[in-house]
Protein backbone atom coordinates (compact mmCIF):
# COMPACT_ATOMS: atom_id res chain seq x y z
CA UNK A 1 0.00 0.00 0.00
CA UNK A 2 2.67 2.28 1.05
CA UNK A 3 4.53 1.53 -2.57
CA UNK A 4 1.51 2.08 -4.10
CA UNK A 5 1.44 5.86 -2.81
CA UNK A 6 5.00 6.79 -3.43
CA UNK A 7 4.43 5.31 -6.88
CA UNK A 8 1.42 7.55 -7.65
CA UNK A 9 3.40 10.35 -5.73
CA UNK A 10 6.34 10.16 -8.38
CA UNK A 11 3.96 10.00 -11.14
CA UNK A 12 2.34 12.79 -9.94
CA UNK A 13 5.37 14.85 -9.72
CA UNK A 14 6.92 13.66 -12.94
CA UNK A 15 3.10 14.97 -14.67
CA UNK A 16 3.46 18.22 -12.89
CA UNK A 17 7.53 19.07 -13.70
CA UNK A 18 6.66 18.03 -17.02
CA UNK A 19 3.47 20.16 -17.24
CA UNK A 20 6.10 22.81 -16.01
CA UNK A 21 8.72 22.39 -18.89
CA UNK A 22 5.95 22.75 -21.39
CA UNK A 23 3.76 25.75 -19.74
CA UNK A 24 6.27 28.77 -20.83
CA UNK A 25 6.27 27.33 -24.57
CA UNK A 26 2.50 26.17 -24.90
CA UNK A 27 0.20 26.64 -21.81
CA UNK A 28 -2.58 24.91 -23.31
CA UNK A 29 -0.24 21.57 -23.90
CA UNK A 30 0.59 22.04 -20.20
CA UNK A 31 -3.12 22.02 -19.13
CA UNK A 32 -3.66 19.10 -21.21
CA UNK A 33 -0.25 16.86 -19.71
CA UNK A 34 -1.53 17.75 -15.82
CA UNK A 35 -4.89 17.30 -16.76
CA UNK A 36 -4.13 13.64 -18.49
CA UNK A 37 -1.67 13.14 -15.49
CA UNK A 38 -4.36 13.22 -12.70
CA UNK A 39 -6.63 11.40 -14.71
CA UNK A 40 -4.65 8.58 -14.97
CA UNK A 41 -3.53 9.00 -11.34
CA UNK A 42 -7.37 8.75 -10.71
CA UNK A 43 -7.82 5.36 -12.88
CA UNK A 44 -4.86 4.09 -10.76
CA UNK A 45 -6.15 4.24 -7.60
CA UNK A 46 -9.75 3.47 -8.42
CA UNK A 47 -10.00 -0.13 -7.89
CA UNK A 48 -9.03 1.01 -4.14
CA UNK A 49 -11.77 3.04 -4.15
CA UNK A 50 -14.35 0.94 -4.86
CA UNK A 51 -12.89 -1.42 -2.12
CA UNK A 52 -13.35 2.16 0.44
CA UNK A 53 -17.03 2.00 -0.66
CA UNK A 54 -17.57 -1.46 -0.13
CA UNK A 55 -16.21 -1.25 3.04
CA UNK A 56 -18.26 1.79 4.09
CA UNK A 57 -21.41 0.14 2.49
CA UNK A 58 -20.74 -2.80 4.93
CA UNK A 59 -20.08 -0.75 7.77
CA UNK A 60 -23.33 1.70 7.43
CA UNK A 61 -25.86 -0.60 8.66
CA UNK A 62 -23.91 -1.23 11.77
CA UNK A 63 -22.92 2.71 12.48
CA UNK A 64 -24.76 4.34 15.64
CA UNK A 65 -25.13 7.30 13.43
CA UNK A 66 -28.28 4.95 11.33
CA UNK A 67 -28.06 3.73 7.80
CA UNK A 68 -28.76 7.34 6.46
CA UNK A 69 -27.40 9.45 8.37
CA UNK A 70 -23.80 7.60 7.88
CA UNK A 71 -24.68 7.26 4.07
CA UNK A 72 -25.44 11.11 3.67
CA UNK A 73 -21.73 11.91 5.94
CA UNK A 74 -20.69 9.69 3.04
CA UNK A 75 -21.83 11.82 0.24
CA UNK A 76 -20.87 14.85 1.71
CA UNK A 77 -17.24 13.70 1.87
CA UNK A 78 -17.34 12.57 -1.96
CA UNK A 79 -19.18 15.78 -2.96
CA UNK A 80 -16.14 18.04 -1.11
CA UNK A 81 -13.54 15.92 -2.68
CA UNK A 82 -15.97 15.72 -6.27
CA UNK A 83 -15.68 19.75 -5.84
CA UNK A 84 -12.17 20.83 -4.71
CA UNK A 85 -10.92 18.67 -7.81
CA UNK A 86 -12.83 20.54 -10.35
CA UNK A 87 -12.17 23.64 -8.82
CA UNK A 88 -8.73 22.77 -8.41
CA UNK A 89 -8.77 21.56 -12.39
CA UNK A 90 -10.52 24.81 -13.14
CA UNK A 91 -8.14 26.66 -11.35
CA UNK A 92 -4.78 25.28 -13.03
CA UNK A 93 -6.66 26.05 -16.40
CA UNK A 94 -6.78 29.81 -15.70
CA UNK A 95 -10.75 29.96 -15.42
CA UNK A 96 -11.35 31.48 -11.28
CA UNK A 97 -14.47 32.40 -12.24
CA UNK A 98 -15.24 28.70 -12.80
CA UNK A 99 -13.53 27.46 -10.26
CA UNK A 100 -15.24 29.35 -8.00
CA UNK A 101 -19.03 28.61 -9.06
CA UNK A 102 -17.75 24.75 -8.98
CA UNK A 103 -16.53 25.15 -5.06
CA UNK A 104 -20.31 27.15 -4.54
CA UNK A 105 -21.90 24.04 -6.65
CA UNK A 106 -19.99 21.87 -4.08
CA UNK A 107 -21.25 23.63 -1.20
CA UNK A 108 -24.66 23.51 -2.21
CA UNK A 109 -24.81 20.12 -2.49
CA UNK A 110 -23.25 19.39 0.29
CA UNK A 111 -25.67 21.62 2.14
CA UNK A 112 -28.34 19.98 0.28
CA UNK A 113 -27.18 16.17 1.15
CA UNK A 114 -26.61 17.43 4.74
CA UNK A 115 -30.09 18.61 5.52
CA UNK A 116 -31.46 14.91 6.61
CA UNK A 117 -28.84 14.67 8.98
CA UNK A 118 -29.84 18.26 10.41
CA UNK A 119 -33.19 17.32 10.46
CA UNK A 120 -32.12 14.23 13.04
CA UNK A 121 -29.96 16.37 14.84
CA UNK A 122 -32.97 19.22 15.31
CA UNK A 123 -35.12 16.75 16.19
CA UNK A 124 -32.96 14.84 18.77
CA UNK A 125 -31.87 18.18 20.62
CA UNK A 126 -35.79 18.71 21.02
CA UNK A 127 -36.61 15.97 21.91
CA UNK A 128 -33.82 16.50 24.62
CA UNK A 129 -36.17 19.63 25.61
CA UNK A 130 -39.27 18.31 25.75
Amino acid sequence: MTEDLFRLIGAALLGAFCALLLRRGNPEMAFAVGTAAALLILMQISDRLTTAREEASFLLPESALGKETASALVKIAVTSVVSRLGAETAKDAGQNALAYVVELLGTAFALILALPFLKSVFRAVEACFS
